[in-house]
């Protein structure tokens, strides 16, 4: 298991990536590295990619537990906050679905489950990875990235 954090703080979004395999205590230190990253500030979107999430071991009560956590979190922000989880195991899928439907009664998230980069990017209001990243997927295509 393992993850790459990235908070681009002008994009307003936190943009995780999972890889391997992942139990709670796993996503509960993900939790804190987003929570007490420097550049966190709690009304930042989230893009939460899991499709590199080989195994999950969670458990109902599990779900139940970190969606309690979530909305804690959730409760210090000041304005709504898009979350997008996206997935293409369908165990994983399927679990983001549950958690999806546990924190769906809070009015400060927007929190939607995904298994095409496209949709969760557009409900995100993101073009591409490219405009994610460098700022428009025009200047990725001309060549002014180096």
């Amino acid at each position: 298991m393992g993850e790459a954090v990235c908070i681009l703080r002008a994009r307003k979004l936190v943009f995780v990536r999972y890889f391997g395999s992942y139990a709670v205590p796993d996503l509960l230190r993900v939790f804190d590295r987003i929570t007490y990253h420097p550049d966190h500030v709690p009304d930042l979107d989230l893009l939460h990619d899991l499709r590199g999430i080989t195994d999950i071991s969670i458990s109902d009560g599990d779900l139940g537990q970190l969606a309690s956590m979530a909305k804690g979190h959730y409760a210090r922000r000041t304005n709504t906050c898009r979350t997008a989880l996206l997935a293409s195991r369908p165990s994983v899928l399927q679990g983001a679905r549950a958690f999806e439907r546990l924190v769906a009664d809070n009015p400060l998230v927007d929190l939607r489950s995904f298994d095409q980069e496209g949709e969760a990017l557009r409900f995100l209001g993101i073009e591409d990875m490219a405009q994610l990243f460098f700022g428009s997927s025009a200047a990725a295509a001309e060549g002014h990235l180096r």
